[in-house]
């Protein structure tokens, strides 16, 4: 009997463990403020007063550490492309991508605010 509930314990633990195991990371992000006439909010460049639900999904990691680094790497890489192509498309969208990294969140996938209401 008490070899049995040693047991049922340790597969309660590794059920446990295996659930918390296939939690993962998502790197959420503001989407980019387009105003009605297709241009770019220049003093609120990004949509970040919404729920996290509207935030977009840009990509998915096994730990927040993981997601964290990502989170990080993506901004210097916006900066990098602002810096590039800030003629090309214009200095609004370029700098409303990189704040759009900045201001970005990394949310466990099993986070009750993906969902929304």
């Amino acid at each position: 009997m008490v070899r049995e509930i040693l047991c049922e314990g340790a597969l309660m633990k590794l059920r446990h463990a295996a659930a918390l195991a296939a939690i993962g990371w998502y790197l959420m992000r503001p989407a980019i403020n387009m105003g009605p006439s297709g241009e770019i909010d220049k003093h609120n460049p990004t949509l970040d007063n919404v729920p996290i639900s509207q935030y977009w999904h840009d990509s998915s990691y096994d730990s927040a550490a993981q997601c964290e680094q990502a989170k990080l790497a993506l901004g210097d890489l916006a900066v990098k492309r602002m810096k590039t192509n800030y003629l090309k498309m214009g200095d609004a969208f370029w700098e409303a991508d990189a704040s759009s990294y900045f201001e970005s969140e990394c949310i466990a996938t099993d986070d009750p605010r993906i969902k929304g209401n």
